[in-house]
């Protein structure tokens, strides 16, 4: 699924109890791509996706996107480079509540979730657990690279990376 719009214009959908399963793209979203739009997502799952020559197996936010997500899960989704679960930079700022980020890979930086270029997402109530970050890669559960953003009431555990930053990396932040 992708959604895109235009800097000048913009989209405002609301996605419910849908699943992307086994899905497969080369550069961005396996699963799901949202490029400069408005998106909710409720009760979704990604599922399974891949990406073979880029990132964000489940989820990719690029442009400049305002996205929320409410019970969400995101499971067993594979990148290639960064963002196994949600890859997410350009000044992006998601909202993930009660949301699962579990089991997912990526082949450099963030099994669960890649956050860059000042993205800064309130993550509340939610579990990232059980991903990891391989080959030359940091961040199992959360890489967070010249970002912020506010995390609470969330669990981080049982991530692994290759390198640094079980849990969590952050490189630059804020």
């Amino acid at each position: 699924l992708l959604v895109s719009s235009s800097l000048s214009t913009s989209i405002n959908i609301l996605i419910e109890r849908c699943h992307a399963v086994r899905n497969t793209a080369t550069a961005f979203g396996g699963g799901i791509r949202i490029d400069n739009s408005y998106v909710e997502l409720e009760s979704c799952y990604t599922l399974d996706n891949t990406v073979t020559s880029g990132s964000g197996g489940g989820i990719a936010l690029t442009g400049m996107s305002t996205v929320t997500m409410s019970y969400c899960a995101g499971a067993g989704n594979t990148a290639s480079a960064t963002g196994g679960g949600i890859y997410c930079v350009l000044e992006n700022s998601p909202t993930l509540y009660s949301t699962y980020i579990c089991g997912n890979s990526a082949g450099s930086h963030g099994g669960g979730l890649f956050l860059s270029e000042m993205c800064s997402p309130m993550v509340d109530k939610c579990l990232i657990s059980g991903n990891e970050a391989t080959g030359s890669g940091a961040g199992g559960g959360l890489y967070l690279y010249n970002g912020g953003g506010e995390y609470k009431n969330t669990v981080i555990s049982g991530n692994t990376a290759a390198v640094n930053g079980g849990g969590i990396s952050c490189d630059g932040s804020w």
